[in-house]
């Protein structure tokens, strides 16, 4: 089994990002790369099969922090997080990442 190497802060800084502004009030950070990772591939799959996967995906793609980020984005007065509303948010984000790839 091959292990990964650790990057060096010029790797880590090297690392292609997209600036990605949603309305008025959201901006993320996403790798431009992320449809390059198989996992990322797998999730997709996986989520086109059954949708309670999706946020296994979206928090693949965004990461812990921004994920939080997004879902506090999407709730509404209820204090409820629309599934709708993060699927408009990441959907934006993946059309964007793949325009770009």
């Amino acid at each position: 089994m091959a292990t990964a190497a650790k990057k060096t802060v010029t790797e880590i800084e090297e690392i292609a990002i997209e600036t990605v502004v949603v309305g008025d009030d959201l901006t993320l950070v996403v790798d431009k790369d992320v449809l390059n990772d198989w996992e990322v591939l797998e999730l997709i799959d996986e989520a086109e099969e059954n949708p309670l996967r999706f946020p296994r995906l979206v928090k693949k793609v965004l990461g812990d922090t921004q994920y939080k980020k997004v879902k506090d984005y999407c709730r509404d007065d209820s204090g409820r997080v629309n599934p709708e509303t993060i699927g408009e948010v990441f959907a934006d984000v993946m059309g964007r990442l793949a325009k770009n790839s």
